[in-house]
């Protein structure tokens, strides 16, 4: 049987034989099971949770549960390798949204209520906003025919 290849490396050594043997941390390559994934999140490369993204691991664990894909755990300061759970905060898709999506909150002319509107919802409303309920009350379209 013939020794391990040496190889130098940037003023390191490597015996190939051996690290090809070692795995986890004992690997000289090793980063501590985590990645910076291209979005700039946190990825869990190794042991429970591989694959998925830190911050949804951290906030499951703290609520007892499997997150919903329907629910976003949101940076509050807005570094996404911040994910100590002060830092953290679950949110609905809508929520969210509200806070970094474009668009805007809109008043009904009636009563007042609020509803947010996407940028494309926003131009095709021709006239002054009025919720379900008051457009209902005034009438409908029979109103908008007939003022």
């Amino acid at each position: 049987m013939s020794a391990p290849e040496r190889v130098v490396i940037r003023n390191a050594e490597l015996w190939l034989g051996d690290k090809r043997k070692r795995v986890g941390p004992a690997h000289p390559l090793y980063r501590g099971g985590k990645r910076i994934d291209a979005q700039g999140y946190v990825t869990i490369t190794s042991g429970p949770g591989a694959g998925m993204r830190e911050h949804r691991v951290i906030m499951s664990a703290a609520l007892g549960r499997v997150l919903l894909p329907t629910e976003i755990v949101h940076h509050v300061n807005g570094n996404k390798a911040d994910n100590r759970l002060a830092n953290l905060s679950l949110e609905t898709r809508a929520s969210h949204n509200r806070e970094h999506g474009k668009g805007s909150e809109v008043l009904c002319r009636d009563c007042g209520k609020r509803k947010w509107y996407s940028p494309s919802n926003l131009a095709r409303r021709a006239s002054a906003y009025r919720c379900r309920g008051c457009w209902i009350k005034g009438g409908g379209n029979a109103a908008c025919m007939n003022p």
